[in-house]
Protein backbone atom coordinates (compact mmCIF):
# COMPACT_ATOMS: atom_id res chain seq x y z
CA UNK A 1 0.00 0.00 0.00
CA UNK A 2 1.22 3.52 -1.06
CA UNK A 3 2.13 5.46 1.84
CA UNK A 4 1.03 9.21 2.44
CA UNK A 5 3.90 11.59 2.32
CA UNK A 6 2.13 14.22 4.75
CA UNK A 7 1.08 11.85 7.08
CA UNK A 8 4.53 9.95 7.51
CA UNK A 9 5.87 13.69 7.92
CA UNK A 10 4.36 14.34 11.10
CA UNK A 11 5.06 10.49 12.39
CA UNK A 12 9.01 11.02 11.52
CA UNK A 13 9.35 14.50 12.63
CA UNK A 14 7.97 13.00 16.09
CA UNK A 15 10.57 11.08 16.43
CA UNK A 16 13.84 12.57 18.28
CA UNK A 17 16.60 12.69 16.41
CA UNK A 18 19.09 15.50 18.10
CA UNK A 19 22.42 14.28 17.03
CA UNK A 20 23.04 13.87 20.90
CA UNK A 21 20.39 11.23 21.14
CA UNK A 22 20.31 7.61 19.56
CA UNK A 23 18.59 7.27 16.16
CA UNK A 24 17.78 4.02 16.17
CA UNK A 25 14.03 5.36 16.49
CA UNK A 26 13.87 6.66 13.54
CA UNK A 27 16.45 4.09 11.47
CA UNK A 28 13.31 1.24 12.90
CA UNK A 29 10.15 3.53 11.60
CA UNK A 30 11.98 3.73 8.66
CA UNK A 31 12.25 0.04 8.27
CA UNK A 32 8.87 -0.61 8.86
CA UNK A 33 8.23 2.14 6.20
CA UNK A 34 10.51 -0.16 3.71
CA UNK A 35 8.53 -3.13 4.24
CA UNK A 36 6.57 -3.37 1.29
CA UNK A 37 9.36 -2.56 -0.35
CA UNK A 38 11.94 -4.74 -2.81
CA UNK A 39 15.16 -3.64 -1.12
CA UNK A 40 17.77 -5.22 0.62
CA UNK A 41 18.07 -3.39 4.11
CA UNK A 42 21.22 -2.83 5.81
CA UNK A 43 22.43 -1.34 9.39
CA UNK A 44 25.42 -0.57 10.04
CA UNK A 45 26.04 0.00 13.52
CA UNK A 46 27.91 2.76 15.76
CA UNK A 47 28.10 4.35 19.01
CA UNK A 48 28.59 8.35 18.96
CA UNK A 49 27.90 10.27 22.38
CA UNK A 50 27.59 6.82 24.01
CA UNK A 51 24.22 6.46 22.32
CA UNK A 52 23.63 3.70 20.03
CA UNK A 53 23.39 4.59 16.28
CA UNK A 54 23.08 3.32 12.44
CA UNK A 55 23.44 4.09 9.38
CA UNK A 56 20.90 2.97 7.01
CA UNK A 57 21.62 1.47 3.76
CA UNK A 58 18.81 0.25 1.43
CA UNK A 59 20.24 -1.06 -2.03
CA UNK A 60 17.80 -2.38 -5.30
CA UNK A 61 18.99 -3.66 -8.69
CA UNK A 62 22.40 -5.08 -9.60
CA UNK A 63 25.41 -5.45 -7.31
CA UNK A 64 27.90 -4.41 -10.23
CA UNK A 65 27.30 -1.11 -12.54
CA UNK A 66 27.18 3.05 -12.64
CA UNK A 67 25.66 3.07 -9.15
CA UNK A 68 23.06 5.98 -8.39
CA UNK A 69 23.59 6.91 -4.56
CA UNK A 70 20.69 8.79 -2.76
CA UNK A 71 21.73 10.65 0.85
CA UNK A 72 19.86 11.92 3.28
CA UNK A 73 20.77 12.18 7.33
CA UNK A 74 18.54 11.47 9.73
CA UNK A 75 19.66 13.46 13.10
CA UNK A 76 19.49 17.20 13.55
CA UNK A 77 20.36 19.96 15.60
CA UNK A 78 19.09 20.89 19.22
CA UNK A 79 15.56 21.92 19.20
CA UNK A 80 17.17 25.26 21.62
CA UNK A 81 14.18 26.42 23.24
CA UNK A 82 11.19 25.37 22.84
CA UNK A 83 9.09 28.35 23.88
CA UNK A 84 10.67 29.80 20.82
CA UNK A 85 8.71 27.37 18.51
CA UNK A 86 5.22 29.24 18.72
CA UNK A 87 4.48 28.04 15.43
CA UNK A 88 4.27 24.19 16.81
CA UNK A 89 2.71 25.25 20.36
CA UNK A 90 6.02 25.40 21.90
CA UNK A 91 6.61 21.57 20.70
CA UNK A 92 9.20 21.41 18.09
CA UNK A 93 8.44 17.75 17.81
CA UNK A 94 5.07 18.37 16.76
CA UNK A 95 4.23 19.00 12.85
CA UNK A 96 2.46 21.51 12.08
CA UNK A 97 0.74 22.66 8.58
CA UNK A 98 -0.54 26.33 8.20
CA UNK A 99 -1.53 26.11 4.19
CA UNK A 100 1.97 25.32 1.94
CA UNK A 101 4.01 25.14 5.37
CA UNK A 102 4.69 22.69 7.53
CA UNK A 103 6.71 23.02 10.87
CA UNK A 104 8.96 21.12 12.97
CA UNK A 105 12.61 20.27 13.90
CA UNK A 106 13.57 18.60 11.06
CA UNK A 107 11.63 19.48 8.46
CA UNK A 108 14.10 20.96 5.75
CA UNK A 109 17.01 19.45 7.55
CA UNK A 110 16.82 16.83 6.47
CA UNK A 111 14.13 14.52 7.49
CA UNK A 112 11.40 15.19 4.89
CA UNK A 113 13.85 14.81 2.25
CA UNK A 114 14.81 11.42 3.47
CA UNK A 115 10.82 10.90 3.14
CA UNK A 116 10.74 12.03 -0.22
CA UNK A 117 13.18 10.01 -1.83
CA UNK A 118 11.56 6.94 -0.56
CA UNK A 119 8.61 7.84 -1.73
CA UNK A 120 10.52 8.23 -5.14
CA UNK A 121 11.96 4.66 -4.87
CA UNK A 122 8.11 3.23 -3.78
CA UNK A 123 7.07 4.17 -7.46
CA UNK A 124 9.63 1.44 -9.03
CA UNK A 125 8.20 -1.50 -6.77
CA UNK A 126 8.81 -4.62 -8.82
CA UNK A 127 10.58 -2.85 -11.28
CA UNK A 128 13.91 -3.92 -12.40
CA UNK A 129 17.20 -1.79 -12.35
CA UNK A 130 19.62 -1.84 -15.32
CA UNK A 131 22.31 0.12 -12.67
CA UNK A 132 22.24 0.01 -8.80
CA UNK A 133 20.58 1.93 -6.50
CA UNK A 134 21.87 3.01 -2.52
CA UNK A 135 19.70 5.58 -0.16
CA UNK A 136 21.62 5.98 2.76
CA UNK A 137 20.13 7.24 5.72
CA UNK A 138 23.16 9.08 7.64
CA UNK A 139 23.49 9.30 12.00
CA UNK A 140 25.87 12.10 12.99
CA UNK A 141 25.77 14.57 10.22
CA UNK A 142 25.53 17.60 12.51
CA UNK A 143 28.22 16.35 14.68
CA UNK A 144 30.90 16.01 12.20
CA UNK A 145 29.07 14.21 9.16
CA UNK A 146 30.61 11.15 11.21
CA UNK A 147 28.71 8.64 9.70
CA UNK A 148 29.03 9.44 6.56
CA UNK A 149 32.63 9.21 7.68
CA UNK A 150 32.05 5.44 8.64
CA UNK A 151 30.78 5.08 5.18
CA UNK A 152 33.89 6.20 3.70
CA UNK A 153 36.05 4.17 5.96
CA UNK A 154 34.09 1.16 5.52
CA UNK A 155 33.98 1.35 1.56
CA UNK A 156 30.67 -0.36 1.98
CA UNK A 157 29.13 1.42 -1.23
CA UNK A 158 31.21 2.98 -4.62
CA UNK A 159 29.29 5.44 -5.63
CA UNK A 160 29.19 6.66 -9.60
CA UNK A 161 26.78 9.46 -8.81
CA UNK A 162 25.85 11.13 -5.36
CA UNK A 163 22.72 13.11 -4.34
CA UNK A 164 22.95 14.61 -0.88
CA UNK A 165 19.94 15.78 0.80
CA UNK A 166 19.68 19.37 2.04
CA UNK A 167 17.52 22.56 1.63
CA UNK A 168 19.03 24.15 -1.60
CA UNK A 169 15.57 25.93 -2.68
CA UNK A 170 15.24 23.65 -5.70
CA UNK A 171 18.42 24.49 -6.75
CA UNK A 172 20.90 21.96 -7.87
CA UNK A 173 24.26 23.25 -5.87
CA UNK A 174 27.52 21.96 -7.60
CA UNK A 175 30.20 23.46 -4.80
CA UNK A 176 30.54 24.24 -0.98
CA UNK A 177 32.79 25.54 1.53
CA UNK A 178 34.49 22.79 3.63
CA UNK A 179 34.30 22.75 7.34
CA UNK A 180 37.57 22.96 9.63
CA UNK A 181 37.40 22.64 13.48
CA UNK A 182 39.67 23.77 16.22
CA UNK A 183 39.66 23.17 19.77
CA UNK A 184 41.70 25.58 22.28
CA UNK A 185 42.21 24.24 25.51
CA UNK A 186 43.70 26.37 27.88
CA UNK A 187 44.82 24.46 31.86
CA UNK A 188 45.54 26.94 34.46
CA UNK A 189 48.25 25.62 36.93
CA UNK A 190 47.70 28.36 39.07
CA UNK A 191 43.96 27.45 39.59
CA UNK A 192 42.74 26.93 43.25
CA UNK A 193 39.29 25.29 44.55
CA UNK A 194 36.62 27.55 45.64
CA UNK A 195 36.06 28.44 49.02
CA UNK A 196 32.57 27.78 50.92
CA UNK A 197 32.91 31.93 51.71
CA UNK A 198 33.17 33.52 48.41
CA UNK A 199 30.08 34.35 46.81
CA UNK A 200 29.71 33.97 42.78
CA UNK A 201 28.17 36.37 39.87
CA UNK A 202 26.49 34.85 37.32
CA UNK A 203 25.98 36.45 33.92
CA UNK A 204 23.52 35.14 31.62
CA UNK A 205 24.24 36.52 27.72
CA UNK A 206 21.86 36.19 25.05
CA UNK A 207 22.37 35.70 21.92
CA UNK A 208 20.25 34.60 18.26
CA UNK A 209 20.87 31.27 16.95
CA UNK A 210 21.85 30.77 13.65
CA UNK A 211 23.57 28.03 11.46
CA UNK A 212 27.57 28.84 11.61
CA UNK A 213 27.68 29.51 7.89
CA UNK A 214 25.66 32.47 8.19
CA UNK A 215 26.84 33.67 11.59
CA UNK A 216 25.48 37.23 10.51
CA UNK A 217 21.44 36.11 10.57
CA UNK A 218 22.10 35.57 14.33
CA UNK A 219 24.09 36.80 17.15
CA UNK A 220 26.79 35.45 18.77
CA UNK A 221 26.08 35.10 23.15
CA UNK A 222 29.91 33.76 23.44
CA UNK A 223 31.02 37.03 21.38
CA UNK A 224 28.99 38.86 23.72
CA UNK A 225 30.61 37.14 26.71
CA UNK A 226 34.24 38.18 25.54
CA UNK A 227 33.60 41.45 25.01
CA UNK A 228 32.33 41.79 28.16
CA UNK A 229 35.24 40.11 29.42
CA UNK A 230 37.81 42.54 27.49
CA UNK A 231 36.13 45.30 29.97
CA UNK A 232 37.07 43.29 33.50
CA UNK A 233 40.43 41.80 32.56
CA UNK A 234 41.19 41.32 36.52
CA UNK A 235 38.09 38.99 37.16
CA UNK A 236 38.41 35.97 38.91
CA UNK A 237 37.17 33.82 36.83
CA UNK A 238 34.83 30.49 37.94
CA UNK A 239 33.78 28.95 34.78
CA UNK A 240 32.51 29.87 31.46
CA UNK A 241 29.96 28.05 29.36
CA UNK A 242 28.27 28.67 25.64
CA UNK A 243 27.11 27.10 22.76
CA UNK A 244 25.79 23.34 22.21
CA UNK A 245 26.94 22.13 18.32
CA UNK A 246 30.16 23.63 16.50
CA UNK A 247 27.69 24.39 13.30
CA UNK A 248 25.25 26.52 15.62
CA UNK A 249 26.32 30.04 16.85
CA UNK A 250 25.29 30.21 20.44
CA UNK A 251 22.46 31.69 21.44
CA UNK A 252 23.41 31.71 25.25
CA UNK A 253 26.70 32.06 27.16
CA UNK A 254 26.99 31.78 30.88
CA UNK A 255 30.01 33.60 32.89
CA UNK A 256 30.72 33.01 36.72
CA UNK A 257 33.17 35.06 38.57
CA UNK A 258 34.07 35.61 42.02
CA UNK A 259 31.54 38.73 43.26
CA UNK A 260 34.33 41.13 44.32
CA UNK A 261 32.41 44.00 42.82
CA UNK A 262 28.80 44.92 41.93
CA UNK A 263 28.30 44.41 38.02
CA UNK A 264 25.49 46.67 36.25
CA UNK A 265 23.82 44.18 34.20
CA UNK A 266 22.68 45.32 30.64
CA UNK A 267 19.37 44.02 29.76
CA UNK A 268 20.35 43.96 25.84
CA UNK A 269 23.42 42.21 26.70
CA UNK A 270 23.00 39.76 29.93
CA UNK A 271 21.40 39.58 33.27
CA UNK A 272 23.36 39.01 36.47
CA UNK A 273 22.64 37.49 39.43
CA UNK A 274 24.38 35.72 42.51
CA UNK A 275 24.37 32.16 42.32
CA UNK A 276 24.76 29.63 45.79
CA UNK A 277 28.41 28.53 46.18
CA UNK A 278 29.00 24.73 45.74
CA UNK A 279 31.89 24.58 46.50
CA UNK A 280 33.26 22.42 43.62
CA UNK A 281 34.52 24.97 41.28
CA UNK A 282 37.84 26.20 40.86
CA UNK A 283 38.73 29.94 41.03
CA UNK A 284 40.96 30.49 37.88
CA UNK A 285 43.81 32.79 37.88
CA UNK A 286 43.67 36.66 36.36
CA UNK A 287 46.28 35.08 34.14
CA UNK A 288 43.40 33.05 32.73
CA UNK A 289 41.14 35.95 31.95
CA UNK A 290 44.25 37.50 30.45
CA UNK A 291 45.27 34.52 28.12
CA UNK A 292 41.70 34.17 26.86
CA UNK A 293 41.09 38.01 26.12
CA UNK A 294 44.16 37.51 23.90
CA UNK A 295 42.76 34.30 22.32
CA UNK A 296 39.80 35.95 21.59
CA UNK A 297 41.71 39.19 19.94
CA UNK A 298 43.36 36.52 17.53
CA UNK A 299 40.61 34.82 16.80
CA UNK A 300 38.61 38.26 15.50
CA UNK A 301 41.77 39.01 13.92
CA UNK A 302 42.07 35.88 11.55
CA UNK A 303 38.28 36.06 10.71
CA UNK A 304 38.66 39.90 9.33
CA UNK A 305 41.71 38.74 7.49
CA UNK A 306 39.79 36.11 5.95
CA UNK A 307 37.36 38.78 4.21
CA UNK A 308 40.32 39.88 2.11
CA UNK A 309 40.67 37.02 -0.20
CA UNK A 310 37.07 36.22 -1.62
CA UNK A 311 35.40 34.02 -3.97
CA UNK A 312 32.25 35.82 -5.48
CA UNK A 313 30.67 32.85 -6.59
CA UNK A 314 30.07 31.83 -2.68
CA UNK A 315 27.66 33.85 0.03
CA UNK A 316 29.15 34.88 2.25
CA UNK A 317 31.83 34.82 -0.51
CA UNK A 318 34.88 34.56 2.03
CA UNK A 319 35.82 32.07 4.99
CA UNK A 320 34.18 32.42 8.09
CA UNK A 321 35.35 31.88 11.52
CA UNK A 322 33.38 31.96 14.80
CA UNK A 323 33.86 30.60 18.29
CA UNK A 324 30.95 28.83 18.90
CA UNK A 325 31.31 26.09 22.14
CA UNK A 326 32.86 27.35 25.22
CA UNK A 327 33.41 24.54 28.15
CA UNK A 328 34.82 24.39 31.63
CA UNK A 329 35.72 21.73 33.30
CA UNK A 330 37.74 21.40 36.61
CA UNK A 331 41.12 24.04 36.00
CA UNK A 332 40.60 23.82 31.97
CA UNK A 333 38.76 26.36 29.51
CA UNK A 334 37.87 24.73 26.45
CA UNK A 335 37.16 26.71 23.24
CA UNK A 336 36.13 25.54 19.57
CA UNK A 337 36.13 27.36 16.56
CA UNK A 338 34.10 26.76 13.44
CA UNK A 339 35.95 27.56 9.96
CA UNK A 340 33.83 27.54 7.16
CA UNK A 341 36.82 27.33 4.85
CA UNK A 342 36.72 28.33 0.56
CA UNK A 343 38.64 26.44 -1.66
CA UNK A 344 41.25 29.03 -2.18
CA UNK A 345 42.13 28.79 1.81
CA UNK A 346 45.18 26.77 1.91
CA UNK A 347 44.30 24.92 5.14
CA UNK A 348 47.12 23.20 6.83
CA UNK A 349 48.92 26.66 6.42
CA UNK A 350 46.57 28.40 8.00
CA UNK A 351 46.33 25.69 10.83
CA UNK A 352 50.14 25.91 11.50
CA UNK A 353 50.18 29.83 10.86
CA UNK A 354 47.70 30.33 13.80
CA UNK A 355 48.89 27.33 16.17
CA UNK A 356 52.80 29.42 15.77
CA UNK A 357 50.78 32.72 16.75
CA UNK A 358 49.12 31.29 19.55
CA UNK A 359 52.55 29.69 20.78
CA UNK A 360 54.10 32.77 21.00
CA UNK A 361 51.73 34.25 22.76
CA UNK A 362 51.70 31.18 25.82
CA UNK A 363 55.73 31.84 25.89
CA UNK A 364 54.41 34.99 28.18
CA UNK A 365 51.95 33.11 30.43
CA UNK A 366 53.94 30.58 32.31
CA UNK A 367 50.81 29.67 34.47
CA UNK A 368 49.07 28.62 31.31
CA UNK A 369 49.21 25.32 29.35
CA UNK A 370 47.56 26.04 25.83
CA UNK A 371 47.26 23.18 23.64
CA UNK A 372 45.89 23.48 19.52
CA UNK A 373 44.40 20.89 18.53
CA UNK A 374 42.44 20.23 14.62
CA UNK A 375 39.85 18.18 15.39
CA UNK A 376 38.22 17.43 11.98
CA UNK A 377 38.27 18.95 8.45
CA UNK A 378 35.53 18.69 5.61
CA UNK A 379 37.05 19.53 1.98
CA UNK A 380 34.84 22.32 0.61
CA UNK A 381 33.18 20.12 -2.64
CA UNK A 382 33.29 21.07 -6.27
CA UNK A 383 31.67 18.95 -9.39
CA UNK A 384 32.51 19.99 -12.81
CA UNK A 385 29.17 22.13 -14.63
CA UNK A 386 29.31 20.37 -17.15
CA UNK A 387 29.24 16.77 -15.37
CA UNK A 388 26.80 14.16 -15.93
CA UNK A 389 24.94 14.19 -13.08
CA UNK A 390 24.76 18.07 -13.30
CA UNK A 391 23.70 18.17 -16.90
CA UNK A 392 20.90 15.31 -16.58
CA UNK A 393 19.63 16.99 -13.04
CA UNK A 394 19.35 20.54 -15.29
CA UNK A 395 17.48 18.74 -18.00
CA UNK A 396 15.02 16.74 -15.32
CA UNK A 397 14.34 20.60 -13.81
CA UNK A 398 13.48 22.47 -17.40
CA UNK A 399 11.28 18.95 -18.20
CA UNK A 400 9.62 19.85 -14.71
CA UNK A 401 9.33 23.31 -15.40
CA UNK A 402 11.18 24.74 -12.83
CA UNK A 403 14.61 27.12 -13.02
CA UNK A 404 17.72 24.94 -13.03
CA UNK A 405 19.39 26.93 -11.30
CA UNK A 406 23.53 25.70 -10.84
CA UNK A 407 24.66 27.49 -7.07
CA UNK A 408 27.30 26.83 -4.52
CA UNK A 409 26.38 26.30 -0.93
CA UNK A 410 28.21 28.20 2.39
CA UNK A 411 27.79 24.76 4.10
CA UNK A 412 29.59 21.79 4.11
CA UNK A 413 27.89 18.27 3.78
CA UNK A 414 27.99 15.08 3.03
CA UNK A 415 28.82 15.50 -0.69
CA UNK A 416 32.58 16.30 0.15
CA UNK A 417 32.63 12.69 1.91
CA UNK A 418 31.23 10.77 -1.76
CA UNK A 419 33.51 13.24 -3.79
CA UNK A 420 36.15 11.92 -1.81
CA UNK A 421 34.70 8.41 -2.99
CA UNK A 422 35.26 9.34 -6.76
CA UNK A 423 31.68 10.46 -7.50
CA UNK A 424 29.90 13.20 -9.01
CA UNK A 425 28.37 14.61 -6.25
CA UNK A 426 25.51 17.62 -6.11
CA UNK A 427 23.56 18.96 -3.23
CA UNK A 428 19.96 19.38 -4.16
CA UNK A 429 16.72 19.26 -1.83
CA UNK A 430 13.08 21.12 -0.79
CA UNK A 431 13.11 23.55 1.04
CA UNK A 432 14.87 26.85 1.90
CA UNK A 433 18.13 26.71 4.00
CA UNK A 434 19.49 30.43 4.76
CA UNK A 435 17.52 32.18 8.32
CA UNK A 436 15.37 28.81 8.23
CA UNK A 437 17.81 25.27 9.37
CA UNK A 438 19.13 25.53 13.09
CA UNK A 439 16.35 27.81 14.17
CA UNK A 440 13.18 27.71 15.97
CA UNK A 441 10.01 27.58 13.54
CA UNK A 442 12.00 25.31 11.18
CA UNK A 443 9.50 24.86 8.20
CA UNK A 444 9.60 23.18 4.92
CA UNK A 445 7.40 24.10 2.01
CA UNK A 446 5.12 21.07 0.96
CA UNK A 447 4.72 22.31 -2.73
CA UNK A 448 8.56 21.74 -2.15
CA UNK A 449 7.77 18.08 -1.20
CA UNK A 450 6.15 17.06 -4.10
CA UNK A 451 8.55 18.88 -6.28
CA UNK A 452 11.45 16.90 -4.76
CA UNK A 453 9.27 13.30 -5.22
CA UNK A 454 8.85 13.74 -8.64
CA UNK A 455 12.44 15.01 -9.43
CA UNK A 456 13.82 11.97 -7.64
CA UNK A 457 11.59 9.97 -9.49
CA UNK A 458 13.15 11.05 -12.77
CA UNK A 459 17.43 10.92 -11.54
CA UNK A 460 15.98 6.91 -10.59
CA UNK A 461 14.08 6.16 -13.47
CA UNK A 462 17.66 7.87 -16.36
CA UNK A 463 20.25 6.12 -14.15
CA UNK A 464 18.77 3.21 -12.73
CA UNK A 465 15.52 2.05 -14.98
CA UNK A 466 16.94 3.56 -18.18
CA UNK A 467 21.07 2.94 -17.56
CA UNK A 468 21.65 6.72 -18.60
Amino acid sequence: MSFNLLEEASRILEINSITYESNLPVVEYLCKLLEPFDVDIEKQSATHFEKPQANLIVRKGPQTGKTLLFNSHLDTVSAGDFSLWDRTGGNPFRATVDQDKIFGLGAADVKLDALCKLKALEKFINIPFKNPFVWVGTYGEESGLVGARQILESKIVKPTYAVVGEPSNLNIIHAHKGHLVVEICLEDKKARPISKQEKISRLDFLGKAAHSSTPHLGENAIEELFNFLKTMPDLSLVSIEGGHLINVIAESAVLKGLATQKITPNPKKFTASEEENSEKGMVFSPHMTKMLITLYEIVRRYAHVFKKTPLDTFDPPYSLLSCNVLKTQSNQITLQLSIRTLPNLDTNAWFLGFSQEIEKVKQNQEDINVLVKNLRESKPMETSISSTLVREARHILQQMGLQDIVATKATSTEASIYAQMGAEAIVWGPGISVGNVHRPNEFNYIHHLNKAVIFYEKLIESFCVKGA
